[in-house]
């Protein structure tokens, strides 16, 4: 039998890992956006396809690894003739190998000590797959890809979350961005410019989506953004949603939504303070009366919130967008928008020209901090606490860009 390990020995692998992660958080963004729509397990069975080298594509290679040098073995060959199950309709689910036959049958194989096999070598081939699968469900050993649960189970280190409501995909996203997280500042420098340009190049394209229609809504010239997980933008939006979730999870607030009919797994806190609770019918969101939200409990959760939306400039909400101007603005990025004359078609390519520039000089300041072990980087004209103190909870680090890009 080879010897199959899954010790992650790969090195500079963290990119691969950040593309798998940041597809996941996507597909589970967009769950979250049409929740109701489509079944939890239709979700949770999602293909997934891992990006080369990645730690899920490692993880897969074993497997195909363990589950071909069964193929060699004679009696488990007669074991799959015995029960009619093709070599690729096998599957690992809850510890236990089991297999559709031809006849569209479920064959429970059971374990490594079914009656026809008859090495010992096979028997330790399969008790080593299943070992190595025990978090997982539903594995087909002999695919390229994984089912998105088990991409998720992977990838937070066996821990298994469910995907059925919005309470499950916002605390999903959560933890795998805290890993997103790990990862980038494994990779690169804190203060590292590339971990901007991801936003920047979402702001370009939310440009060119406007520049493509012929007929343009004012309501539709300052779109709603998702930032980066990679960027600081990203991780201080996800310290807002953790703080969101905290108030979602409160049994007072559940109760006054329940009987109001609003969804207390979509709230979002205007700059100006007010919390509001989108509607369960999808009519425009109600304003939850600050009665609601006198308990000792809650107050500290809001002046936390309250703390940092005055801080990024900007309204916070659970689905973890924010406007294309206060995206500009965190940046500290000019910008016309809001201005008369914003979203002609020469104001919009003179933001398109302007973005392009600073990233250009995020290129250049990159090369500059690569060939300099010592810079002092200017801080960005506006000044906020490092720490921000979260109730029942560890502390929650605030972070801004060193400056212009």
């Amino acid at each position: 039998m080879p010897n199959i390990t899954f010790n992650d020995t790969r090195k500079n692998t963290n990119a691969s890992d950040i593309k798998d992660l940041i597809a996941i958080i996507d597909c589970l963004w967009r769950a979250w956006t049409m929740k109701g729509q489509a079944p939890a397990h239709e979700l949770a069975d999602t293909p997934f396809q891992p990006t080369e080298n990645s730690l899920l594509h490692h993880r897969i290679r074993s497997l195909n690894t363990m589950a071909l040098e069964l193929l060699r073995r004679d009696d488990f060959l007669q074991v799959l003739y015995k029960e009619d199950i093709p070599p690729g309709k096998l599957y690992i689910t809850k510890g236990a190998l089991s297999g559709v036959s031809s006849t569209k049958d479920i064959r429970m194989l059971q374990d490594a000590q079914h009656s026809l096999l008859e090495s010992q070598t096979t028997k330790q081939c399969i008790s080593a797959l299943i070992e190595a699968t025990s978090t997982l469900q539903d594995l087909h050993p002999y695919h390229s890809e994984l089912a998105l649960a088990n991409a998720i189970t992977c990838y937070l280190g066996g821990t298994v979350i469910a995907l059925r409501t919005r309470a499950d995909l916002s605390r999903a996203i959560v933890s795998l961005e805290e890993k997103v997280a790990e990862l980038v500042v494994d990779a690169s420098d804190p203060v590292d410019p590339v971990r901007e340009k991801p936003d920047l190049m979402i702001a370009l394209h939310s440009i060119d989506d406007l520049k493509k229609k012929t007929i343009r809504y004012v309501a539709e010239l300052d779109p709603r953004l998702r930032p980066s997980p990679c960027s600081q933008l990203g991780h201080n939006l996800r310290l807002a949603r953790q703080a969101l979730l905290k108030l979602s999870g409160r049994q007072e607030l559940q109760d006054f939504c329940q009987r109001s009919d609003l969804d207390p797994w979509r709230l979002s806190f205007s700059s100006d303070g007010n919390l509001q609770a989108a509607r369960v019918d999808n009519n425009p969101p109600l304003e939850i009366p600050g009665a609601q939200l006198s308990s000792h409990s809650l107050s500290e959760i809001i002046g936390t919130l309250r703390t940092l939306s005055r801080q990024l400039h900007t309204d916070l909400s659970s689905d973890g967008t924010m406007r294309l101007s206060s995206l500009l603005d965190y940046y500290s990025i000019a910008h016309p928008i809001h201005l008369p004359g914003w979203g002609t078609d020469e104001s919009l390519e003179q933001l398109e020209t302007q973005l392009k520039q600073q990233l250009t000089r995020g290129e250049k300041k990159l090369k500059t901090l690569t060939a300099s072990t010592r810079l002092s980087i200017g801080p960005c004209h506006r000044r906020y606490p490092s720490t921000l103190s979260m109730p029942c909870g560890p502390s929650m680090t605030t972070t801004r860009p060193p400056g212009p890009i």
